[in-house]
């Protein structure tokens, strides 16, 4: 039946729609962590030690917090 499909080992029907739930939730269970999205408006330091965002300017100190790098050399890293 389309929309449907096992998972190999436990041999139990999975249900689309609450994959898709679960999903959700974890998204939202995520950006709730999240203070701020943005992009670099220009280049930081080559060591990828800074980053120049001009968004930033706008919002609060956010002085402790953690930055996660998503795209480019330094992906998947943090920095305070």
């Amino acid at each position: 039946m389309p929309g449907e499909f096992y998972i190999e080992g436990k041999q139990q029907k999975v249900d689309i729609t609450q994959l898709v739930n679960a999903v959700t939730d974890l998204k939202q269970s995520i950006d709730s962590l999240v203070v701020f999205h943005g992009t670099t408006t220009a280049p930081g330091a080559p060591d990828g030690s800074t980053l120049i965002c001009i968004d930033l300017a706008a919002e609060p100190d956010f002085d402790g917090d953690l930055v996660v790098i998503r795209s480019g050399d330094f992906t998947g890293q943090s920095r305070q």
